[in-house]
C-alpha cells in the first residue's frame, strides 16, 4: 500500500510504503520526505483504535527518530569529505539527490574558461624587450585520485588539458597560440566553498615574435612553455563556480634555434568552471 501527501501546489512531498499484511497495523515504515530526503515512520490507526480527535495517521517528528538518510550522508562524508549539512543544501540545488554528491570525487570532469594577461617587464633591455599579452584559455579536467592526506594539505589530484590564444599588446610580434597539460592539487576541506589549488604545467606554442630579429628571447615559430601557478576556487553550487589564479611562465626552445634567451612572464587569469 502506498500513501502520498501533497503540498498546496499539488506536488508529492512525502511517500509511504506498506506491505498489504501491515496495512491494518499500527506502524507503516519507509515514509520519505521528498523535500529533505529524510525517512520517517508513519503511524496508521485502524478504524476504532484511535481516540476521539486523534487523526487517522500521524508522522513522527524528525527530532524523535534517527533519519537513515542522515546516517548515509555521514557515511559518505567520511569517505569523500563532502558534508551537505556543512555547506547548506539550500545554498545549492533544491533537489540535492539529483546533483553531484562531491564535485571533487574521483572520476568527475570539469570545464574551465578563463581570461587574463601576463607581462615580461622583469629586466627589459634592447635585445630583451618587454612583452605584454592578453590571453584566453579553455580547459577540460579530470579528478584522478581519491582524497588523500589530512589537516591543511588534505586534497586530491587533477589532470587538465588546456588550449590558449594570446594577443600581444606591447612588444614585438602579434600573437601566441598553444596547448598545455596541467597537473593540479586541490586543497579540499569538508564542506568548504573556497578551495585553493597549486598547479604546474608544460606544453608548446606557436608565435610570430621570432620574426623580429633584433630581439633574442624567441628564436623560432615553435617554442616550449612551462610554468607554475597558485589559484583559488569559489563554489557557487556543486556544479558551478568562479576561479582566480596567478603565476610564473617560461617560454624557450631548448636551443633548437640560435636565439634562445627565453621569455619569462608573470600574469593572472580569472574565469569560471563547471563540473559534470
Amino acid at each position: 500500500m502506498v500513501f502520498q501527501a501533497y503540498n498546496e501546489r499539488g506536488r508529492v512531498f512525502r511517500t509511504s510504503f506498506c506491505s498489504e499484511e501491515r496495512s491494518n497495523s499500527n506502524v507503516c515504515s519507509g515514509s520519505k520526505d521528498h523535500a529533505t530526503g529524510n525517512l520517517y515512520t508513519l503511524s496508521i490507526h485502524p478504524p476504532g483504535s484511535r481516540r476521539k480527535g486523534e487523526p487517522r495517521s500521524s508522522i513522527r517528528p524528525p527530532s524523535s527518530i534517527t533519519s537513515s538518510s542522515t546516517a548515509v550522508r555521514a557515511q559518505e562524508s567520511s569517505k569523500t569529505g563532502y558534508d551537505d549539512s556543512a555547506v547548506g543544501i539550500s545554498f545549492f540545488e533544491k533537489s540535492p539527490q539529483e546533483s553531484l554528491r562531491d564535485p571533487f570525487s574521483k572520476g568527475n570532469f570539469e570545464l574551465e574558461f578563463l581570461g587574463g594577461g601576463a607581462s615580461s617587464s622583469l629586466y627589459p633591455g634592447a635585445r630583451r624587450p618587454k612583452i605584454n599579452f592578453e590571453e584566453g584559455d579553455a580547459r577540460v579536467g579530470l579528478i584522478v585520485s581519491d582524497t588523500i592526506g589530512c589537516s591543511f594539505y588534505r586534497g586530491n589530484f587533477e589532470i587538465l588539458l588546456d588550449g590558449f590564444g594570446a594577443g600581444i599588446t606591447d612588444g614585438p610580434g602579434n600573437w601566441l597560440v598553444g596547448g598545455r597539460v596541467f597537473g593540479r592539487y586541490n586543497f579540499t576541506q569538508p564542506g568548504a566553498r573556497i578551495v585553493p589549488y597549486l598547479q604546474v604545467y608544460g606544453g608548446a606554442l606557436g608565435n610570430d615574435i621570432y620574426r623580429d630579429h633584433i630581439q633574442k628571447i624567441i628564436g623560432g615559430g615553435f617554442e616550449f612553455t612551462t610554468g607554475v601557478s597558485l589559484g583559488v576556487r569559489l563554489l557557487i553550487s556543486r556544479h558551478f563556480g568562479l576561479l582566480l589564479e596567478g603565476g610564473y611562465q617560461h617560454i624557450s626552445n631548448a636551443d633548437i634555434y640560435p636565439r634562445n634567451a627565453g621569455l619569462n612572464t608573470l600574469g593572472g587569469l580569472a574565469g569560471f568552471f563547471y563540473f559534470f
